[in-house]
């Protein structure tokens, strides 16, 4: 790191890069195609996920995510000095002897040299298991991996970044090198009569630079920079840009020179990202477009990622849906609430094109994830809290004329699991590629679609048990039971599906994973309510007691099972999750209980049998 650190420095001291354009056009930047994480992504995309790994938001006050992007690709001097990494755990702060701050942001420069002081510690922490780890410990090496990522951006472009080499005329000549601005791109078909050159001049001259003439030392300049970009881009995978031109794979500029991967398709894409360096670097916006739309309308990179596709997924992260769904739903709600009391017709219109605004940014949500990732977006706790929460939403618009309650529970469902949903999407990356052994369409389906189906009406059954035991009523018990076998079906369906699926997967139909157990728990917990209802053995509060309590159940198997750090679901035990969940359920209970003493002390008996 301490080495690295030193390079870094005099490299940008020696060519010093210019200052970020803050007036580029970016609209055709943002979504220019990368390979990431296995999915060939937008640049929008691909500067969210670490812009939040590193600053703890997708977005800067003063700037978007692809321009903050663009000037750690090609203006690394001025990224490296911006207060961006964001450490606010105070003992993380004391063990890296930072100056504390209200904003708690640090500069790549400040905190390199504070991990630099701290090696020793590093090097200790790193050495042992995750587990073996304190959280404090967890977070330091959380904040060493940014960092690191950090440093890999900082030097993705630095091949074809300009270099800023003072070339004097006679060296040009000497080496016959183009004329302009060079990049590493240029200079290194000479590498070797340079570094040859530097060698005749140093026995000549001795190793002290300030021997050279101008001459000389624009020689050993170059030397030094086409070495160290070597060093610095090493490795350097990150930023895969260039899709091959023989198979699937994409490269980073550094990789495609040094692995032989080059053809004359790929190294004229190569050309252009260069030129959109050139155009950052020079502060033209025209140009800046101009290089951008070549690389997007390139064959081999319309062949491996739409356009329409790119910029629909670019469209889906600026727009945050998610919120304007959870205020349209909201709004409807309480408007709902206002025409029931007032019996005001603005209010019950507002209400309805509350409730179908609502539905329809939550369809576009869904469908702009079915095409972007071409299958179901139900493959992760994240997704299926997408999901439920609109079968909810679709559950009350679908009843609504059955029960008056129906809608404005299925609204309010829908709201509150629709607004959690942003806890659980990992540094705002939720469009993940499916592990290969889990990747069949016609098995995800089918059986998450049916088991979160499932969830969905269970949970709004359970609300509408709360509302019965408030407000009885024979309508309403009918319903319940109806609802009940409704969600005994879909989540007995999905659990079989799932077997099959698992069958197909790993080989075994069950193996009393977790999540497998979870699933059961709902099926036994519904099979039994509603015997113990068609029996007698429950009366009719009884019945819808325990029915409310189905809602712990799902909270249980949907998200307790994740939360354990065992089995093939699990997303991971956090501390925050954990106590959300405890809370919930102890609520649920005491409430339940409240309400079903209140409803037996009403002693009303509905004349239908639930």
């Amino acid at each position: 790191m301490k080495k690295i650190k030193k390079i870094l420095a005099l490299l940008f001291c020696l060519f010093a890069l210019q200052a970020q354009a803050a007036d580029l056009d970016y609209a055709t930047f943002r979504a220019l195609p990368i390979l990431h994480d296995g999915r060939v992504k937008p640049i929008e995309s691909f500067a969210r996920i670490y812009l939040t790994e590193i600053s703890g938001a997708p977005t800067l006050p003063d700037m978007t995510a692809p321009q903050w992007l663009a000037e750690v690709l090609f203006d690394p001097a001025h990224a490296m000095q911006r207060n961006i990494i964001r450490i606010d755990q105070t003992p993380i702060v004391q063990m890296l002897g930072l100056p504390p701050r209200a904003d708690h942001f640090y500069s790549y420069a400040e905190v390199t040299k504070a991990f630099e002081a701290q090696s020793a510690a590093v090097t200790m922490i790193l050495q042992k298991s995750a587990e073996a780890r304190g959280a404090v410990e967890n977070d330091f090496i959380n904040r060493y991996a940014a960092v690191t990522d950090f440093f890999q951006l900082l030097n993705a472009a630095a091949i074809i970044a300009p270099s800023h080499a003072a070339i004097t005329p006679r060296v040009a000549k000497t080496f016959n090198l183009p004329p302009g601005d060079l990049t590493a791109l240029d200079l290194l078909p000479h590498q070797t009569d340079i570094t040859a050159r530097l060698d005749r001049i140093r026995r000549a001259k001795g190793g002290h630079i300030q021997n050279y003439n101008a001459d000389e030392k624009a020689v050993a300049h170059l030397a030094f920079y086409l070495t160290n970009i070597q060093m610095l881009s090493d490795g350097n995978r990150l930023f895969r840009v260039i899709p091959s031109a023989w198979d699937n794979n994409w490269y980073a500029p550094w990789e495609l020179i040094t692995g032989g991967h080059g053809a004359p398709q790929t190294i004229e894409l190569l050309n252009d990202w260069r030129g959109l360096a050139t155009a950052y670097d020079v502060k033209s916006s025209d140009a800046f477009q101009e290089a951008a739309r070549k690389i997007q309308t390139d064959s081999a990179v319309q062949t491996h990622a739409p356009i329409w596709k790119l910029k629909l997924e670019v469209y889906y992260q600026t727009l945050a849906l998610i919120p304007w769904a959870v205020l349209a739903y909201g709004l409807y709600f309480i408007f709902f609430i206002i025409a029931a009391v007032r019996k005001n017709k603005i209010s019950n219109l507002t209400a309805k094109v509350s409730i179908a605004a609502g539905l329809f940014i939550h369809a576009s949500i869904i469908l702009s994830r079915v095409l972007i990732l071409g299958r179901p977006p139900v493959s992760s706790l994240y997704e299926s809290l997408l999901y439920v929460s609109f079968i909810v939403v679709l559950l009350g618009i679908t009843f609504r004329r059955r029960h008056a309650e129906f809608l404005p529970v299925g609204a309010l469902l829908g709201a509150i699991i629709l607004a959690i949903s942003p806890i659980y999407a990992p540094q705002g990356d939720t469009m993940n590629v499916l592990i290969a052994v889990l990747n069949t369409n016609f098995w995800l389906a089918t059986h998450v679609i049916c088991i979160t189906t499932g969830y969905g009406t269970t949970l709004i059954a359970g609300t509408l048990a709360h509302v019965y035991l408030f407000r009885p009523s024979e309508k309403m018990a009918l319903w319940l039971r109806r609802l009940a076998l409704f969600a005994l079906l879909f989540t007995a369906l999905g659990t079989l599906l799932g077997g099959i699926w698992a069958d197909q997967s790993w080989g075994r139909f069950w193996g009393w994973d977790p999540k497998e157990n979870g699933a059961l728990l709902i099926v036994l917990w519904l099979v039994w309510v509603l015997h113990g209802r068609m029996t007698a053995a429950m009366n009719p509060h009884a019945f819808a007691a325990w029915l409310a309590a189905a809602n712990i159940m799902v909270a249980l198997s949907w998200f307790g099972v994740n939360l354990l750090g065992v089995g093939l679901h699990s997303y991971g035990f956090t501390s925050a999750a954990a106590w959300g969940l405890a809370a919930f359920c102890g609520g649920e209970m005491i409430l339940i209980a409240a309400l079903y003493i209140f409803a037996s002390a009403r002693n009303y008996r509905p004349a239908h049998a639930l």
